[in-house]
This record gives structure tokens, sequence and C-alpha cells, in this order.
């Protein structure tokens, strides 16, 4: 009777608290077909880009890219470059590398004007002194599994900076991780209406892919008894793919930015990281710093950075004694449906194991199918 009376109150109390939670579900339609910016200007070397592209269905999103707009940079002593749009990826436009680049102290801003004659502008962002990377460092760490009883185990990645010369400092950091990967299978004969032994076996079993972590990181120094950073988090790498399996590399740039554009991409950062949370704050639309000079109020996506860069690599080998977790290929002995298989599919690739012959998924011989190149980075080392 008293389990009864039990359940009871904890079905009333869960009608009363449903009851008091308002769902909130955002007009998404008026945020398609915006105007998407997304570049910078550094103390670094150029040619610096800009990419513009057109919003899409957030159900079904797809690149879009804004073409035949004019773009030029301004700074704040008159000087102007223009960017040209490249023949080969159309919306990303480009500077001539020799004749721009970002000086620290001074002040630098766009101007884009669309084929249907919308101008939209920047206002001048001062263009920090970069602050200097004192390390990057990698711990091996574990993290709870998403769906497994399970941790995780890989590499957190953490950074320190230099002391600054001013108490207060804004930093966006920006990663693009590079890591070596092997195919499951060697490539030992072809199968093309006949079995061919196959002479270079290695052709694509090392593969190396270079792309963009995509998770925002920003800090400030405001309030803190020393202006610099220590052990601070960037992203982390777990063995449940093959990124850690032979060697591991990331780049990280360090932003110093205004304070307008860390309030831009920290807001970000809070939307993106309460996404998936049951009972978060209402999302908001954080404002660009590009605006259409005729209508202000028209809301456009993106953020024109000016930014003070220093840039740090760091290598990793696969973390010591650590179990990996990705799937690996099956070989099939039967080899007796390559014969039914269509000219379509060839050359079809066979592998040896123990003296025999298997076969397997293209993906299993070809390191390619997963985004990687065959020709190992100039700058890779060992």
């Amino acid at each position: 009777m008293m389990n009864r009376g039990w359940k009871y109150l904890f079905f009333v109390l869960l009608i009363i608290i449903s009851s008091c939670v308002d769902e909130y579900w955002p007009e998404m339609d008026k945020y398609e077909d915006l105007l998407v910016v997304d570049g910078m200007i550094t103390n670094e070397p150029g040619p610096y880009s800009i990419t513009l592209t057109r919003s899409s269905n957030v159900n079904a999103p797809q690149f879009i890219p804004f073409m035949g707009c004019q773009i030029i940079i301004i700074d704040d002593l008159g000087n102007e470059e223009e960017f040209i749009e490249s023949v080969s990826l159309p919306g990303t436009y480009t500077t001539d590398h020799s004749d721009l680049r970002g000086i620290a102290g001074r002040k630098y801003r766009i101007e884009i004007r669309t084929p249907d004659e919308k101008l939209y502008t920047t206002p001048f962002e001062e263009l920090k002194a970069p602050l200097g990377i004192d390390s990057v460092y990698a711990l091996v760490e574990s993290k709870p599994h998403d769906f497994l009883t399970r941790d995780r185990i890989g590499y957190q990645f953490y950074i320190n900076t230099v002391q600054a010369e001013t108490d207060t400092n804004y930093l966006l950091w920006k990663l693009i991780e590079t890591f070596e990967y092997r195919s499951d299978f060697t490539i030992e004969y072809t199968y093309s209406g006949s079995i061919e032994e196959f002479a270079n076996w290695d052709t694509l079993y090392t593969c190396w892919r270079t792309q963009q972590i995509h998770n925002i990181y920003t800090t400030n120094t405001n309030g803190l008894s020393s202006p610099v950073i220590s052990g601070f988090p960037l992203h982390y790498v777990d063995t449940e793919t093959k990124k850690l399996s032979i060697r591991y590399s990331v780049e990280v740039k360090q932003l110093s930015i205004t304070d307008d554009a860390y309030f831009f991409w920290d807001n970000i950062k809070d939307q993106v990281s309460e996404s998936g949370a049951l009972f978060t704050k209402q999302p908001f639309q954080v404002r660009s710093n590009v605006t259409n000079i005729a209508n202000p109020d028209e809301p456009v996506l993106g953020y024109f950075l000016v930014a003070g860069e220093t840039r740090k690599r760091i290598f990793v080998d696969p973390p010591v004694g650590e179990y990996f977790y990705y799937s690996t290929c099956t070989p099939i002995f039967d080899l007796r449906g390559l014969y039914f298989a269509s000219s379509y599919s060839w050359p079809i690739y066979i592998t040896s194991i123990d003296g025999r012959m298997a076969l397997g998924g293209d993906g299993c011989f070809d390191c390619t199918i997963y985004g990687g190149v065959t020709e190992r980075p100039e700058w890779w080392t060992y």
C-alpha cells in the first residue's frame, strides 16, 4: 500500500514539474538564405581568404556558395586590397599575398558588395599584438563513454601561454589536426577478369588526413593575478578511431582578439555546448560584426576576425599500453563471389593472410576512402 502511495505521489509531482517547463521551438525559417561570412586577417603572411555562403535549412544543411561578390579590405590609413574569387572554390575569395600583411596596432575592416548591389561592411577593428605560446602538451586521460559502461582512453591536449604585457587579453584558439593511419589490408593481388599479382602492395596502405577541429576555445586574462594562461584544456582525442593509431599532430593557432570578437565567439561556444542539454536558456542570435548598410537590422551570420596570431605544432605517438577500440575488417576467404562481380567494380583488391587469399570491402584496402591522401606532408616528422 505504501509503495502504491509513493508511486502516485511521484506521478503527481512529475505532472506538476512538467507543466512548469515551457518548450521552446525557435523560428528557424527566418535564418535561412542569410549571408554567412567566415574569414580573418592576422599578422601572419597572407594570402588571406574569406568564404561567403548562404545559410540553409537546419534540417537539410548544405554548402551554398555566395558567388560573384566584390570584397575589399581597408586599413586605417586608407590602403585597400581586393579579394579575388577562386575559380576552383566558388564562394572563396583570396588576396594576393604579396600586397598585404596585417600589422599589430593597425585597424582593418572589409566591404562586401553583392551582385544585387547590397553593401555590407564591418567596423574598424584593431589587430592586437600576438601573445606567445609557451607550450602545448598532451596527457593520457580517461573520460566517460557516451554509450558504453567503459571509459574512453586518449590524449587531452593543454596549452600554456607566456606572460602578457597587459592585464586584459582575449584569446581564441583554432586547431588543425593531421594524423597518419593505415588500411587494414595490403593489396597483394587484383582481379579484373583474372587474378593478377600486384607489385606495389603499399600503394593505398598509408594515408595522412588533415582537417579542422570545429570546437570553440576561448578565454581571457581579466581578473587573474598574473596575465598568463596555464593548463588550459583544448581538445580530446580518444582511441575509438584510427587517429592515434600511428602518429598524430595538431597545429594550434592562438588568436589575440578584441573584446567584441571575444563576446561573439564566447557566446557561440555557450550556445553550442548547451544545445544538447535538457533545460537550457533560450537561444539568441549572436550579432555579427558584418552589417548591411541599407538595412542594419538584417541578420548576418559569421564574423570577420582581425587578430594577432601565434602558432605551435605538437606530435604524439600512440599512448603506450592502451587498447584501441576501432573496428577492423573481417577477411572473406571465399573467392567465388569474384566471378559474379560486375566489371564496373574492377579492379577488386585481394590480400594474403597466412598464405590464403582473402577479400574485403574497398575501405579495407584503400585508405583514401576515409578522406586521407597518400602523400606525406613536407613538415611531417618522426
